[in-house]
């Protein structure tokens, strides 16, 4: 993600789509290209309707993982697949791994 430095997700109805586990808590939906964001989408019935979007991996950290917390999003569900399940991430430790690996790139 930080190589190409965007963050695809999911969006439904112009807001962010998120998965919600069996305890009800709430994640991101996350991918590093947009061709696995098509690939999912097309193989999930329910997400017909739904459609990918970029944001700068810069922006994503500053602004939209700060709104997410402040709205009891805790976790992103990095790269799953229609059959299976992704990475789980604790918001708060994604931002870090991402800042640091920006780090690397200037």
């Amino acid at each position: 993600m930080c190589d190409w430095e965007y963050i695809w997700t999911l969006y439904d109805n112009g807001h962010i789509l998120l998965n919600e586990d069996k305890d009800g808590n709430l994640s991101i939906i996350l991918f590093p290209f947009e061709e696995f964001t098509s690939y999912y989408l097309q193989n999930i019935e329910e997400l017909k309707d739904s459609f990918s979007k970029r944001v700068n991996v810069e922006k994503f950290i500053k602004e939209t993982i700060e709104k997410l917390l402040s709205n009891n999003v805790v976790n992103a569900l990095v790269f799953p697949i229609p059959d299976g399940f992704g990475l789980s991430i604790p918001l708060c430790k994604l931002k870090e791994d991402l800042k640091q690996e920006l780090e690397n790139y200037k």
